[in-house]
């Protein structure tokens, strides 16, 4: 039984190592990537605006 604790022991510091590397990886992020995020979020909105705009059936109902 001391195995699994040793297993589960393991597992979490890997775990804890991965979470860590993700987020400092995530916190250098360059302008020209947060800027191209950016875009494309304000463009799949727009697109998703759209979408609705066509499909929805009554839009003063709400």
């Amino acid at each position: 039984m001391e195995g699994i604790g040793t297993v589960a022991a393991l597992g979490g510091l890997i775990l804890a190592i991965v979470l860590l590397w993700a987020v400092i990886r995530n916190r250098t992020r360059t302008p020209a990537d947060r800027r191209r995020t950016e875009d494309a979020t304000r463009a799949l909105n727009r697109s998703i605006d759209r979408q609705d705009k066509v499909t929805d059936p009554d839009p003063g109902r709400y």
